[in-house]
């Protein structure tokens, strides 16, 4: 009897071990790297990183206060999609607009930042623009099925 009472113990605390060391394995790497920033030895690819971890815990405004922070340090179109993702999710479109702009100017031949400039567009009613964006696109990368789609759409509604 003895011997059943343990059984049932370890396969219920077994995946309650497992689960709490996953988390705490999530946190010290979100630890670690936060540690990081605050030495300012942080590699580009960890920001990216961190911003991820953010954006996946939906953690919006973290995740924008440490991108804009360091955008002084290095400038570079990742952060500024991962700011207009950001900015996109807490609806101020306009703003995720600007930040997917700089995003286009920095990497024009980017189809994840043209794709996101067109679909802010189409967000914010803007449907000229947002055409012109999925032109470019496909002038790009003529097989690319959203812009296709977004382009068949619009002319079916005309």
């Amino acid at each position: 009897m003895f011997q059943l009472y343990l059984i049932c113990a370890i396969c219920f605390l077994l995946p309650i071990c497992f689960l709490i060391s996953s988390e705490l394995y999530k946190l010290i790497a979100r630890n670690i790297i936060y540690w990081n920033i605050n030495n300012k030895s942080i590699k580009k690819e960890n920001i990216l990183g961190l911003a991820n971890i953010y954006i996946k815990t939906k953690k919006w405004l973290t995740c924008i206060l440490m991108l804009e922070f360091h955008l002084d340090n290095e400038i570079n179109f990742e952060y500024y999609n991962c700011l207009g993702f950001c900015y996109q999710q807490i609806s101020l479109n306009e703003k995720a607009k600007f930040y997917y702009l700089q995003a286009s100017y920095q990497e024009p031949h980017n189809i994840i930042c043209l794709q996101n400039v067109a679909k802010i567009y189409d967000i914010l009613n803007d449907q000229q623009n947002a055409i012109k964006s999925y032109k470019k696109i496909l002038s790009i990368d003529t097989s690319n099925q959203i812009a296709q789609k977004y382009l068949h759409q619009f002319i079916n509604h005309k």
